[in-house]
């Protein structure tokens, strides 16, 4: 809607990593897609400098500032959205050091591990919003997890479903599962990696750089296949594709042999979720009942 549409105009970061990176990234485009029209200002900090000098190089509609607050006051003047998107360990203390955040129309957390209902706590609101993007948003690809029941989420929906899909969940508890699935980004690297080696370890004269390329895009290749499969079979999409297979031939023998490596990613995936329901951070006190913010860098 407009009204929606118009709490983007203005949208900061506090914090900015590798996901505000690519959030930023995939509003404005990249310098190769069209920048979202319906964001006309993005204010970041100067923290991980390198990559805010390159943003504001890159964007006209970039700017950065030395200090946090300006952010705050930037994004409350314009009746935009803030981002929280600081190290876990600093989000409470960072919090602590700002002013007039309450003011603030949408504030969305991007923090992974720090529950929502912490982060409502600490700025003495019943609500925030949470978001967990991954970093293909920069290309407007990928998925984001995001909980449903916060009022104002609606903003931040929108401007995820034009860097992505969106996944909404009821809370963090149901947020949690698809959140450890996010953590196998590294394993499944590491699978790829382990069959390059193999490839070059059976091979006389292979290129490397040609067996990097012809497993990265079989691979690619592989997945939008489930994603064309997807509509016709929806829930059953992977099941079916693995159903499709030779009976024994070389990928259902490949597979039994895996099995073993299959039931591991469900330990690593079991051990990830554990560490994410342990993640709990317990309520701080209230920014109304804080004690003025001390001068001092920002973090």
């Amino acid at each position: 809607s407009i009204e929606m549409a118009g709490k983007l105009r203005v949208v900061g970061f506090i914090g900015y990593g590798t996901i505000a990176e690519a959030i930023v990234d995939g509003i404005c485009g990249r310098g190769v897609q069209q920048r979202l029209k319906f964001v006309e200002q993005i204010h970041i900090s100067r923290r991980s400098a390198t990559r805010s000098e390159r943003a504001q190089r890159m964007y006209s509609c970039v700017t950065v500032h030395e200090h946090n607050q300006t952010i705050v006051d930037r994004v409350r003047e314009g009746q935009g959205t803030l981002f929280l998107s600081v190290l876990p360990a600093q989000l409470m203390e960072v919090l602590g050091q700002l002013e007039g955040l309450r003011q603030v129309p949408v504030v969305a957390t991007v923090v992974s591990s720090v529950p929502a209902h912490a982060v409502a706590s600490r700025l003495g609101i019943e609500e925030c919003v949470k978001a967990v993007p991954m970093p293909p948003v920069s290309r407007r690809e990928g998925a984001t997890v995001m909980i449903r029941e916060s009022a104002p989420d609606e903003p931040v929906y929108t401007l995820f479903s034009h860097l992505g899909s969106v996944v909404r969940v009821k809370d963090e508890q149901e947020m949690r599962p698809l959140q450890s699935v996010t953590c196998m980004a590294g394993t499944l690297y590491g699978f790829l990696e382990t069959q390059r080696k193999w490839v070059l370890e059976n091979s006389s004269h292979l290129d490397a750089d040609d067996a990097t390329k012809f497993l990265i895009d079989l691979n690619v290749g592989l997945l939008q296949d489930l994603q064309t499969l997807f509509p016709d079979h929806r829930a059953h999409t992977m099941r079916h594709v693995i159903q499709e297979q030779t009976p024994g031939g070389f990928n259902e023998r490949a597979l039994a042999h895996n099995q073993p490596a299959l039931e591991m990613i469900r330990h690593s995936l079991n051990d990830a979720h554990t560490r994410f329901q342990n993640s709990d951070v317990p309520p701080a006190t209230p920014l109304s009942c804080a004690p003025p913010s001390a001068a001092g860098p920002d973090l």
